[in-house]
């Protein structure tokens, strides 16, 4: 049978990296092995869904010995990197959670062949949550505490020239919604001092990772 899509064709709310070394014409692959990203937002995923341009690569042939890979996304930019591990073959800008359609996700390795054997042995690999900053939702001004003076803060960031810049979005994110802006202040204004509104969403009692997958996070965080 044809080995092309082998473990994830069919499969909803995933996303699959190929490295492909066998030319599949009826999937319009390139005449040499290649990188490619696939994925469907909603539906079934196949091999004829690209989430990015294919990358041609002519070393990524079939090879007796040990290949190293890194495949990283942070901030909205998924990259994967081969042997050399400071240079990435593929880059891609893609909001993982359309594909997803949810905040956790199994891992998982697949060899698939066809018409022809070949081995596939995954050897070791590892998993780093790097971008999981900590940080206190509210405390604009980063002085440990949510009060007034982080919504006077945040207005003067927003719109006073000269003030100080906010320098963990995250924090500043009063409502959750990706992004700083005026109906950040007026939400923490409103759960300060309006009964009945909205509270900051978690994390507020103590310092936290951010629950919602976006594509903001601190370059000063206070939390250890």
């Amino acid at each position: 049978s044809n080995g092309g899509p082998l473990g994830y064709d069919g499969m909803t709310n995933s996303l699959a990296l190929e490295i492909d070394t066998y030319v599949n014409g009826n999937f319009n692959d390139p005449p040499v092995a290649h990188l490619s990203l696939h994925g469907r937002p909603g539906t079934a995923n196949s091999a004829d869904e690209l989430v990015a341009s294919i990358i041609s690569d002519t070393t990524l042939a079939n090879v007796g010995g040990l290949r190293t890979m890194r495949v990283t996304y942070d901030s909205g930019l998924f990259e994967i990197y081969i042997d050399d591990l400071t240079v990435p073959r593929m880059s891609v800008f893609i909001d993982i959670t359309e594909y997803l359609a949810s905040d956790s996700a199994w891992i998982g390795f697949i060899g698939s062949t066809g018409g022809v054997t070949q081995v596939n042995d995954v050897l070791s690999w590892s998993l780093t949550n790097g971008g999981a900053t900590q940080f206190l939702r509210g405390d604009v001004n980063l002085d440990s505490s949510v009060n007034l003076p982080d919504a006077i803060y945040a207005l003067g960031a927003l719109f006073v020239p000269g003030s100080p810049p906010v320098t963990c979005l995250d924090s500043a994110d009063i409502n959750d919604d990706g992004g700083f802006n005026l109906p950040d202040a007026i939400y923490l204004l409103s759960a300060l001092f309006v009964p009945g509104s909205d509270a900051v969403p978690e994390p507020t009692a103590s310092c936290g990772t951010d629950p919602t997958d976006d594509s903001i996070d601190c370059e000063t965080p206070i939390c250890p």
